[in-house]
């Protein structure tokens, strides 16, 4: 009589096993502990656990909600190869390059429902084809794959010039100068990762040596300017022109403002 008693003992802690990875309304109820794309992460997951649970599929409703659970915890699962379902097929090789080249980018953090939507449906597509036997739910999740990653866009960051205009003869920050030197900074923080190229010019009057100097002071007053608002001297690369590079062609000699001027150009930094 032990052995049985024992078997019963052992298939109701087996269960409550069970039922803990199968409750997705606890997994549910967790905080979120990351970021948007994490958190919406989980609920993605929990939708595909959800549907699992319907179709009575125990292993992957499992399977599902413990990524859900890491996801509500702060981390995101990687995503897993196809050999781990022992699945292959161009479409599915595409699809996960395709992904992992999303999930690589900023694109989680621009659009992070449908990066996490993209991550699960992938995943759900990869289980349907293991089963094999469902054509319509094959194509239901391959479809809903597609139609979230087109949406899962990384932020195109380009290059933004500014121009820093100078009375004659002076490398003095004038207030309306001062306001676009403000905004330079502003674009870079709000860049992030970047890197800013500030370049002195003058106009052709006075000497070419002189004016050399001239743009480095200037150039060198736009710097002082940036530091000071925020700007790390590490992020700035500086030089100058001299009266070599007009905004305008001019003879020698003559006096243009649009020529008096310090450029800053703020851009993304290599490999962001």
């Amino acid at each position: 009589m032990l052995k049985p008693i024992l078997t019963a003992a052992a298939t109701v802690v087996l269960l409550a096993g069970c039922a803990d990875t199968w409750d997705l309304e606890a997994t549910r109820a967790m905080p979120a502990q990351g970021d948007a794309f994490t958190d919406a992460l989980k609920d993605a997951y929990l939708a595909r656990a959800e549907f699992e649970r319907n179709e009575g599929d125990w292993d992957d409703v499992t399977y599902f909600n413990m990524r859900a659970k890491s996801a509500a915890q702060g981390t995101a699962p990687a995503v897993p190869e196809l050999s781990a379902r022992g699945v292959s097929g161009a479409d599915l090789v595409a699809g996960r390059a395709a992904l992992m080249e999303r999930l690589a980018s900023n694109a989680p953090g621009n659009t992070p429902k449908a990066c996490a939507e993209s991550q699960a449906w992938f995943e759900h597509w990869m289980e349907q084809e293991e089963e094999g036997h469902q054509p319509d739910h094959i194509e239901t999740a391959k479809g809903s794959f597609a139609e979230w990653l087109e949406q899962c866009e990384p932020v195109v960051r380009e290059a933004e010039d500014f121009a820093i205009y100078f009375p004659l003869d002076s490398a003095r920050l004038t207030t309306a100068a001062r306001g676009e030197v403000a905004r330079a900074a502003a674009t870079y923080e709000r860049m992030d990762q970047a890197v800013v190229t500030i370049i002195g010019h003058t106009d052709t009057s006075g000497s070419a040596a002189y004016n050399e100097d001239l743009a480095q002071r200037r150039a060198a007053m736009v710097t002082s300017a940036l530091t000071a608002m925020g700007v790390p001297s590490d992020a700035i690369n500086r030089d100058a022109m001299g009266e070599r590079q007009p905004a305008v062609e001019t003879g020698d000699g003559v006096e243009e403002v649009e020529n008096r001027r310090v450029t800053i150009t703020v851009s993304p930094a290599p490999g962001t």
